[in-house]
């Protein structure tokens, strides 16, 4: 199939009730595609707007809907922390609402929490869910010990998922918003600049990254490096550690092996 570049014959546009509001005779077209507008009016018929092309025998039909925008009266925003570290006693997180004004939202907030592990979420025997009154922002802190899995190995690679909705004072109008969280099992990730090779006898020489737990470097942060060498046999030859503080996360160490 080829793209025209001829005149089409006809294209109209018909209101929800049937009345054509606009047409167009003989547009033409370039490869293939015609571009036509309509302007709408301040207070348009609402519902199902029908589009015709008409070109000789041939004729297409496409509708679009024409509904009222009802702007949003107010939004819910979570604040929750990058990571939770598996031990960790308490989760803090908080919550606002507000009009898009600026103004505070009075009304009740639910909130729930719970941990996924590959994208499902686990269903608990008792759905771990607060409820308490809201005005503007909330504040919120959950014992660990009430979140089911927290502290077990299974939470390796799992996120910790808040969600929260606020019901509006006096209309019941609700809005909700979710936000989730990595689990990790330590702050830090470390990881050496390999130096492979060392002489006897003469200082070795090596770097350590030191990075948070979602991949930002750590910086004056006290890394205990401890060095080992032994001879082909296996017998110790040297061991020894010294403490050094990471810059921009990264720490330089020099030990006499």
């Amino acid at each position: 199939m080829l793209p025209i570049s001829t005149l089409i014959d006809r294209v109209w546009i018909d209101d929800p009730t049937g009345v054509r509001v606009a047409m167009w005779t003989t547009p033409e077209a370039e490869q293939g595609i015609t571009e036509l507008s309509l302007q709408l009016s301040d207070e348009p018929s609402l519902g199902n707007w029908t589009i015709t092309v008409e070109n000789g025998q041939e004729k297409e039909i496409k509708q679009f809907i024409v509904k009222e925008y009802v702007l949003p009266k107010f939004s819910v925003e979570i604040t929750a922390p990058a990571y939770v570290l598996r031990g960790q006693e308490t989760v803090k997180f908080a919550v606002c609402a507000k009009y898009s004004y600026g103004n505070p939202v009075i009304g009740k907030l639910v909130t729930s929490f719970g941990l996924k592990f590959n994208q499902i979420t686990l269903r608990q025997t008792e759905v771990l869910t607060v409820t308490e009154k809201i005005n503007g922002c909330h504040d919120i802190e959950v014992d660990s010990a009430k979140i089911k899995y927290m502290g077990k190995t299974q939470t390796w690679g799992s996120r910790m998922q808040f969600d929260a909705e606020v019901e509006e004072e006096g209309t019941g109008t609700k809005m909700n918003a979710t936000k989730t969280s990595h689990v990790r099992r330590h702050p830090f990730e470390i990881a050496f600049d390999d130096n492979p090779y060392f002489k006897p006898g003469l200082s070795y020489y090596g770097k350590v990254a030191l990075m948070m737990a979602l991949g930002r470097p750590a910086a004056n942060e006290t890394i205990n490096i401890f060095v080992q060498t032994f001879r082909k046999s296996g017998v110790p030859v040297y061991s020894g550690s010294n403490n050094y503080t990471s810059e921009i996360g990264r720490a330089s160490c020099r030990e006499r092996v």
